[in-house]
């Protein structure tokens, strides 16, 4: 058994990539890492040849649907031994060579629970999870980690926390998680820059049908 290292290049942060890379491992049953750099994401395992080049091609054919592959490659590395799979700290070290990733709509599933009576984010104008929301208007260097976004300042509650940390979560590892117990403020102000005294409901409900 060797170990193999996987590069893959293009638009590979912030679209759930990292995520996606560990559920995949855990099917394949194999040990090793992945992480984000400044030229896009790379894996290591340890597997036969065969299962490393069908992980290698699932990768490829399955990535979320919001990456943009645009160079990959994968070779024999030096021998190491791994007894788990782990999404590693990411390493920000050198100068960026990576697409940048665009803001990406609102999709279907975020949508659905905007509207859903009783939903934790019912009517929460900032919803989002890895397959939409804020990306390039939110950061402020690379690799694309939240710690490196303007959401830094925001700390997660019990909950997103939860979702953040679970791997069959689609919120999983999703740096712009957050919802109306720990997330963005808001408040609206008239053309004279004066407060607008509104409940907060009213406010959001308001900013919701105009975003959406």
């Amino acid at each position: 058994m060797n170990t193999w290292h996987i590069h893959i290049e293009g638009q590979v942060q912030g679209v759930g990539f990292r995520p996606f890379v560990y559920v995949l491992a855990k099917e394949y049953e194999l040990n090793g890492w992945v992480n984000n750099t400044i030229d896009g994401v790379h894996i290591e395992i340890n597997a036969l040849e065969k299962v490393a080049y069908n992980f290698y091609q699932q990768l490829l054919n399955k990535a979320p649907i919001l990456a943009k592959i645009t160079k990959h490659q994968i070779a024999v590395s030096s021998q190491k031994f791994f007894d788990n799979f782990q999404i590693i700290h990411s390493d920000a070290n050198g100068r960026a060579n990576l697409l940048l990733t665009p803001d990406f709509a609102i999709c279907t599933d975020c949508s659905r629970e905007l509207y859903e009576e009783g939903n934790l984010r019912e009517n929460y104008p900032f919803i989002t999870c890895t397959n939409c929301g804020p990306r390039y208007s939110i950061i402020q260097t690379l690799p694309y980690d939240r710690e490196r976004t303007t959401m830094d300042e925001f700390s997660m509650c019990e909950t997103c926390l939860k979702e953040y940390d679970n791997p069959i979560d689609r919120r999983y590892y999703s740096q712009t998680n957050s919802c109306p117990d720990c997330g963005i403020q808001m408040r609206l102000f008239d053309a004279s820059q004066q407060p607008i005294l509104m409940p907060q409901g009213e406010i959001i409900n308001t900013i919701t049908k105009q975003w959406t």
